[in-house]
């Protein structure tokens, strides 16, 4: 631990602050300081504080209690509108990006290669993609620049139907991981190599013949 030392004489509250200010500029009290994200929290929870503290002042606990609890809920209100279903909607609804000379069995021979590497995410994509591009191939849906996964997931479960529960999967999948930020891995890429392997052997059901 490091002694804050002082230099003999009286003590003044300017030279306190200012030698305070010094011994906090080392290399070890900068290396202890929260992480960047923590900052806005700690802030918001000392305004918290104080709004309590003057409330107390003013008015008693009561009305110091409402204060609190009407902060906590514009909070509340906040954190649900990023991380709530209009965020998501915002983050999954962003396209494939499929380039249209790339085919199924590139974007699949490139999923198979990063999923080697451990790159499971773009991996995740990759198959996706080869999903979108092989139902296009086949004609069972059309060629659309900027298709999203929940729009693929739309059409290839019209196409077929058998199929659209997990084309849904997969466009939950994909939407989780690169709009929610939640860490791909390889029960991830196996399920979507499962859907892309039952989408391209499924066939649409023909019409009845009319007599």
């Amino acid at each position: 631990m490091t002694v804050l030392l002082l230099a003999a004489g009286p003590l003044t509250r300017q030279g306190a602050q200012s030698a305070a200010r010094h011994e906090l500029a080392k290399t070890p009290y900068q290396q202890a300081q929260p992480p960047w994200w923590l900052r806005p929290l700690q802030w918001v929870l000392r305004e918290i504080a104080r709004a309590w503290d003057a409330a107390a002042a003013q008015t008693g606990g009561a009305a110091a209690l409402s204060v609190l609890l009407g902060t906590l809920a514009v909070l509340v209100v906040l954190i649900a509108w990023q991380v709530g279903p209009r965020a998501r909607g915002g983050r999954s609804n962003q396209a494939l990006h499929l380039d249209p000379e790339t085919t199924a069995g590139d974007h699949r021979a490139l999923a198979a290669r990063l999923a080697e590497q451990g790159l499971w995410a773009e991996a995740v994509r990759e198959r996706l993609r080869a999903i979108s591009r092989s139902l296009e191939e086949r004609a069972l849906v059309d060629r659309r620049p900027g298709r999203t996964a929940y729009e693929l997931a739309a059409d290839g479960g019209r196409a077929l139907p058998g199929e659209a529960a997990d084309l849904t999967e997969a466009a939950d999948r994909f939407a989780r991981i690169w709009y929610g930020q939640q860490q791909a891995d390889a029960e991830d890429y196996r399920r979507l190599t499962e859907i892309d392997a039952a989408v391209e052997a499924a066939r649409p059901a023909r019409a009845l013949a009319v007599p």
